[in-house]
């Protein structure tokens, strides 16, 4: 191999996937499912993506082996997972291609490989469930598996009397019916470790029923119910449905039922024909995570069904009749090991995720499921119709060096998983010291934005800086990537890399230090700044880790130009000139497309840059900056025009912008309003000549719509 630089998603556990850079094959991480390669300094780019062979071999990238290899060598690993199942030659184990635009290769090349691999459709032609812009409470962080109808009541309470009521609420794990096998023997005296993960961790527990426990047994059941009392699922939902005003409900499970499987031989689960299996590992997951050899599955087996159509058939079934709207379909990449007798698990896959796409459509109408623990590539690619995943490993609320690898791993991952699938970056605390990152990133996503609060402990003005008052939040229009100055530079080890991420609001938005962005629909960009030096995930030592303490102040230059959208054309400004607004320093540039602005962060510092193409008219210089109470500043502007107005020899300009939301609008603009109304009524406004802005406060309003003119006389 011979690149100048190249960014690889690699897995760093069964479960999940990471960035790595390099410029050698030696810099390659083994199970390396995504290699984007920089040919030269300013390209062209390349692309190897390892595909799924007659839906029965796995292929990955891995490094030379010292000593055996060829030092320049990219190894290609094939794997069925099963030894019985093998062959000596695959039509179809690796997708190559190349381009001068990174995006729209990796955007092309990723929708073949998946067409190749398994079937799962482009993102764009898939449909997007309609909660992602609503405001949600899981109840996973909050609780772990003690979760009960009675917590949740108090979680839902907590959130609605702070003033950001959710309309999402996702019943994480703990609400089923689970148990442990049935002791044998006693313990052995030196099994004290097997005994111990045998009494206290749910991963070797069974689905006993499809049916909820008795902490969903009534309205006001608490941990203190029986388990076996019987369940009242359907009053529960129904219960908090009408007291929070719910919109969406979801409840967890695992791809095979619970993280053991299904219990064989409960009365229950009779009718699934569950047999014993115990998983095996294949080298690649053991050259990731050699721990795996003696995880709970391999150790305590997992009960799988003959039949997983009729598994989720009735699950699916039961959930839906108790007002259930979806599902968040967890541990899905553990069917790479536990088809290590069952064919493979590539193949193994492939029949769980048809059943469970036809399960979802069939019971849970808007295409209502999260995929979640799902980065090999014998899930990722095979997500047919369904359109959400999560991109990274799970918010971990008690490890400092966690946070902002969390958010970088988010941002590169989604340059991969973005061509299929919505990136889902996970829920957050609104009370840590990691919680202003981690909201900004999730405005910058373009996914769903939940929280994982327990009672009581929230952050209520921060969380209005990302919720509505009627608990929707301002999605942007795409999903967050980074910017291509940070694609090819360790935004976690290289102490000089900020990372920047973009997305479109109502068109755009990024990160830097990471920078990702992405954009809006009212065609306003956003830019999310990331200072995430300093920790990163070790695969030595499998663990997050942080490398430096220091406070690692680094600067970076922001740009319209990190925006695809507003690269090209001007982004269609009409004088090739933009508006830019820090969240965080509250200060406005105007620069040209080419132009940029300085932007400073300290370590897990971040910033939020709304970008705006300036309108110009009879000389007016105006642009709509939005409501800057909102962390998406830009995306609360729904619609702007200006125009000529004026006579009887009179000069002047007309500007109307149409809004969601309520705080304070700031506008950009050469001269001062000779008036302003909101919604035909007069309103004070302040005009600040040195920044030239133009400020005022909108009243909320029963739809938190309004509409917003401002009439300028001007000189003739």
């Amino acid at each position: 191999m011979a690149c100048n630089r190249f960014l690889a998603c690699a897995r760093i556990k069964i479960y999940w996937m990471a960035p790595e850079w390099g410029s050698s094959a030696a810099d390659l991480p083994h199970e390396t499912q995504f290699l984007l390669l920089q040919l030269s300094p300013n390209g062209p780019y390349a692309v190897l993506l390892p595909l799924i062979d007659s839906a029965k071999f796995r292929a990955t990238l891995r490094p030379p082996r010292k000593g055996k290899d060829n030092s320049k060598d990219v190894r290609l690993r094939t794997e069925s997972g099963d030894e019985s199942v093998a062959a000596s030659q695959w039509a179809s184990a690796l997708l190559v291609a190349a381009g001068t635009d990174p995006y729209d290769l990796v955007d092309s090349a990723v929708a073949a490989a998946a067409q190749l691999s398994g079937g799962a459709k482009p993102r764009l032609s898939k449909q997007l469930p309609d909660f992602v812009g609503s405001f949600g409470w899981c109840t996973w962080d909050a609780f772990y598996s003690q979760v009960s109808a009675q917590g949740i009541d108090e979680g839902l309470q907590a959130l609605k009397e702070g003033g950001v009521p959710p309309k999402l609420l996702i019943v994480d794990d703990g609400w089923q019916s689970t148990d442990l096998d049935p002791a044998l023997r006693p313990p052995s005296s030196d099994a004290e470790l097997l005994q111990s993960e045998h009494e206290t961790s749910d991963h070797v527990k069974r689905l006993s029923s499809v049916a909820a426990n008795g902490k969903f047994s009534a309205v006001d059941a608490g941990m203190d119910a029986p388990l076996a009392r019987p369940e009242a699922m359907a009053s529960v939902i129904a219960n908090l449905r009408e007291r929070f005003g719910l919109e969406h409900i979801f409840c967890w499970h695992s791809l095979y039922g619970y993280w053991a499987g299904i219990a064989p031989d409960t009365p229950h689960m009779a009718a699934y024909d569950a047999q014993l299996v115990w998983p095996q590992p294949t080298q690649g997951v053991l050259d990731v995570d050699p721990c795996f050899a003696w995880n709970c599955q391999v150790v305590a087996g997992v009960g799988v069904a003959r039949d997983i159509r009729h598994l989720y058939h009735d699950m699916h079934s039961y959930l839906a009749g108790a007002g259930v709207d979806g599902v968040k379909v967890d541990c899905q990449s553990t069917l790479d090991m536990i088809g290590s007798s069952l064919g493979g698990g590539p193949a193994l896959a492939a029949g769980y995720h048809a059943a469970l796409e036809d399960s979802v459509a069939e019971h849970f109408p808007g295409n209502a499921c999260i995929n979640c623990m799902c980065h090999s590539t014998s899930d990722l690619y095979r997500m047919t119709d369904t359109a959400l995943a999560r991109s990274s490993d799970d918010f971990w609320p008690r490890d400092p060096a966690s946070h902002t690898t969390h958010v970088a791993v988010n941002a590169l991952n989604s340059l991969f998983m973005s061509p299929l699938v919505q990136p889902d970056w996970d829920m957050f605390h609104s009370q840590h010291p990691a919680a202003l990152m981690h909201a900004r990133a999730r405005v910058v996503s373009g996914g769903p934005v939940y929280v994982s609060d327990r009672p009581g402990k929230h952050d209520f003005e921060l969380l209005k800086r990302v919720v509505l008052p009627d608990g929707s939040v301002l999605l942007a229009a795409q999903p967050g990537r980074p910017t291509a100055d940070c694609l090819f530079a360790d935004v976690m080890r290289d102490s000089r890399t900020l990372l920047k991420a973009r997305c479109a609001l109502s068109p755009c938005s990024c990160l830097w230090n990471e920078q990702v962005w992405t954009t809006n629909s009212s065609g306003s960009g956003v830019i999310g700044i990331f200072n995430t030096q300093g920790s990163h995930w070790s695969r030595l030592r499998r663990q997050f880790v942080t490398h430096n303490n220091g406070a690692q102040t680094l600067t970076t230059e922001v740009r319209p130009a990190d925006i695809p959208a507003f690269a090209a054309a001007a982004g269609g400004s009409e004088n090739g000139r933009f508006v830019m607004y820090s969240d965080a320093q509250k200060a406005v540039w105007v620069v040209d497309a080419a132009g940029n602005a300085s932007v400073q962060l300290s370590r897990g510092e971040s910033d939020l840059i709304t970008v705006v193409p300036l309108t110009e008219v009879k000389g007016l210089c105006i642009a709509p900056i939005g409501l800057t109470d909102m962390l998406n500043t830009g995306a609360t502007v729904q619609r702007f025009s200006c125009s000529a107005a004026g006579n009887n020899g009179t000069s002047g300009a007309s500007a109307t912008a149409s809004l969601c939301g309520c705080g304070r609008l700031l506008l950009y603009s050469t001269a001062a309003p000779a008036a302003c109304t909101v919604d035909g009524a007069p309103v004070e406004f302040e005009f600040e000549p040195e920044q030239r802005t133009v400020s005022l406060m909108v009243p909320r309003t029963d739809s938190l719509e309004c509409t917003v003119s401002l009439e300028f006389s001007l000189a003739a």
